[in-house]
């Protein structure tokens, strides 16, 4: 999803007026954000099946202590894409400090290679995307075509890669 929001900005930013389409350069990184604090809810789950919620607090208070102090030192240098990297660094934090708590006290096997190589994947089209862009100009249905074929690309690519998992899950829905 985060590829096709990034794939299809050129759209949202026509229904935004003017003066709001500059605060759209923080979506890539605050997606991105959103993204690793999906991930740091699954890996917390450990935390509550070993009964040791303390763990949660620490955690959620190192995330905001992140948070806080990079919104300080980095909001003045950059205004608002400051705070952007600083949620983007506190929940890398966050998803960092739960996995690796995680695994020591209630060890859940992740697969952590598809799930980093998806994410890296998806930002390597994404910063194609970006590239293309600016060697084509602003021709938005060029970019857009370009873009479509891309997620189609990623789409085709996780199909490939996890069909047994995709067709498990929709056999389950069934």
């Amino acid at each position: 999803m985060m590829l096709m929001i990034l794939a299809y900005m050129d759209l949202v930013q026509l229904l935004l007026g003017k003066n709001f389409r500059a605060g759209l350069q923080v979506v890539p990184v605050l997606l991105l954000s959103y993204l690793l604090l999906g991930i740091y809810y699954n890996f917390s789950a450990w935390y509550k099946l070993a009964d040791k919620t303390l763990w949660g607090a620490w955690i959620a208070i190192g995330g905001a202590v992140i948070t806080i102090g990079g919104n300080i030192l980095l909001i003045p240098k950059w205004g608002v894409m400051g705070s952007a990297w600083a949620a983007l660094v506190c929940y890398i934090f966050m998803c960092v400090t739960s996995y690796m708590q995680g695994q020591r006290h209630y060890p859940i096997p992740y697969k952590l290679v598809p799930i980093l190589g998806w994410m890296m994947g998806a930002i390597v089209f994404y910063l194609v995307m970006e590239w293309l862009r600016n060697l084509m100009g602003e021709h938005l249905v060029l970019n857009l075509l370009i873009n479509t074929i891309l997620v189609l690309m990623y789409c085709f690519l996780v199909f490939t890669f996890e069909k047994n998992m995709i067709l498990q899950l929709v056999r389950k829905k069934k």
